[in-house]
């Protein structure tokens, strides 16, 4: 990613605004205090930059300019997130896995993914923060969620 950040405008601070934070809390709720710590309500944080109309500026008319490896760990795990220890996928209209696959289970193969890939790379992000990793596909403290569908 540093070598592609100079052409592309890869990174720029933005404000740790409310929506931010909020949004944080959500993904990660058992690490509040580290995550109030990491990222202060007056601070900034980077982040990647956009295009006027929202775009990243890695994404090209093919997908991501980015080597995977040479990605964030968020952009390597989107449209997935782990939750409860299980992997699930966000909603995400302008996704074409989501639109294609509309269950993890199918979404996978599409983005030549694994749920044991999905859960390294989330842990790899975590420790990347400061946080514990999941352990054995459960966050340290939480039980297992009983996972009915793949959805």
């Amino acid at each position: 990613m540093v070598e592609f950040g100079p052409k592309q405008g890869g990174l720029t601070g933005a404000p740790n605004s409310k929506s931010f934070l909020d949004n944080l809390m959500r993904l990660f709720p058992r690490d509040r205090a580290h995550l109030d710590r990491l990222f202060p309500a007056h601070g900034e944080h980077l982040r990647l930059a956009t295009h006027p109309d929202g775009r990243c500026t890695f994404l090209g008319p093919a997908g991501c300019v980015l080597a995977r490896e040479a990605r964030p760990y968020y952009c390597r795990l989107f449209p997935f997130w782990v939750s409860a220890g299980a992997v699930t996928a966000f909603e995400a209209r302008e996704c074409l896995a989501c639109a294609e696959g509309r269950t993890v289970q199918v979404m996978l193969p599409l983005l030549v993914m694994s749920s044991a890939v999905i859960l390294e790379l989330h842990g790899r992000m975590r420790m990347a923060w400061g946080m514990a990793p999941i352990l054995g596909g459960v966050e340290p403290g939480l039980k297992p969620a009983k996972v009915e569908n793949d959805a």
